[in-house]
Order: structure tokens, then C-alpha cells, then sequence
């Protein structure tokens, strides 16, 4: 795993951001948190905010008993880019009530 870890970081580094999502897809549950950043970080970089919040959801529920504050604010974030102020307010103030910051 730790050569796929290599080539996310590279691929990031040259802002290759199709690339990541093409490698991280297939290894979702593959995927340590650090793997994890670095995808939600791709799919928002690349304006793919809908594809952001889908793997937020997904590695929030994974790592559900570490609350790894990284996926809530790019949720949070790609909301925001999405003008749904509504689910925004609502996941602020979930994290908020379950003193997640």
C-alpha cells in the first residue's frame, strides 16, 4: 500500500487530479485517512464538489469513531461551493452538538 501512498502524493504534487480519483476509486476501502485527504483534497481541487462531499460521506462513515475534522470541513467547503447554505447550517451544527472542531 505504501507504493500506491507514493504515487497519490507524486500525482498530487503535479496536480494530477483525474489520475487520483482514477487510482483511489478502486482502492476506496484500501485507503488510509492520510490516502483518504489527499482524494477529498483532489475531488475538490478539481471542482468535483458533489464527488467531494460523496467520498467525505463515505470515509466519515469508515472512520466513524475517529472524527478526523479534514473530511467534515471540505463536506462543509463543497457545500458551501454549491450554495446548499441549508445542509451547511445543518452539518455545522451537527459537528457543533457533537463537539467535533
Amino acid at each position: 500500500m505504501s507504493d500506491l501512498n507514493g504515487q497519490i502524493k507524486n500525482l498530487l504534487k503535479v496536480g494530477n487530479y483525474s489520475e487520483i480519483d482514477s487510482i483511489c476509486k478502486p482502492n476506496a476501502s484500501k485507503l488510509d485517512i492520510f490516502d483518504a485527504n489527499i482524494w477529498v483534497r483532489s475531488r475538490y481541487l478539481s471542482g468535483n464538489y458533489e464527488g467531494c462531499i460523496e467520498i467525505c460521506i463515505l470515509f466519515q462513515n469508515l472512520f466513524k469513531n475517529n472524527n478526523y475534522i479534514y473530511l467534515y470541513l471540505f463536506h462543509l467547503r463543497s457545500l458551501k461551493k454549491l450554495n446548499k447554505i441549508n445542509d451547511e447550517i445543518y452539518l455545522a451544527s451537527e459537528l457543533l452538538e457533537k463537539k467535533i472542531y
